[in-house]
């Protein structure tokens, strides 16, 4: 979901094309906010399954903690890729700069 959300971002150009580092920033931001929708989803499928099958209820409501552990996952993991973008951004800006003789 992460790289579909990343590739229609770019193909949609979401941010403009008048700065290309905000931009870039722009499409970021919503590739992770589009791709934080495991929770939500998950819950309400569990809750259809309970309300379709009473008797699941009980397993269903267990089944909610792995769902919010996978989201926590998510989050760190999210983390991890927006500290990368931060370091690859904080790069490319050094390398960018003009050398001081």
């Amino acid at each position: 979901m992460f790289q579909l959300n990343s590739i229609a971002s770019q193909v949609l150009r979401l941010g403009g094309t008048s700065d290309a580092v905000e931009a870039a920033r722009i499409r970021r931001a919503v590739v992770l906010v589009t791709s934080q929708k495991t929770l939500p989803v998950s819950v309400a499928v569990l809750g259809a399954i309970s309300t379709a099958n009473p008797s699941a209820a009980a397993t269903c409501a267990l089944c909610v903690l792995p769902c919010v552990l996978w989201h926590l996952l998510q989050i760190v993991i999210d983390s991890v890729i927006v500290s990368r973008w931060v370091s690859e951004d904080k790069a490319r800006q050094v390398s960018a700069a003009p050398a001081s003789s």
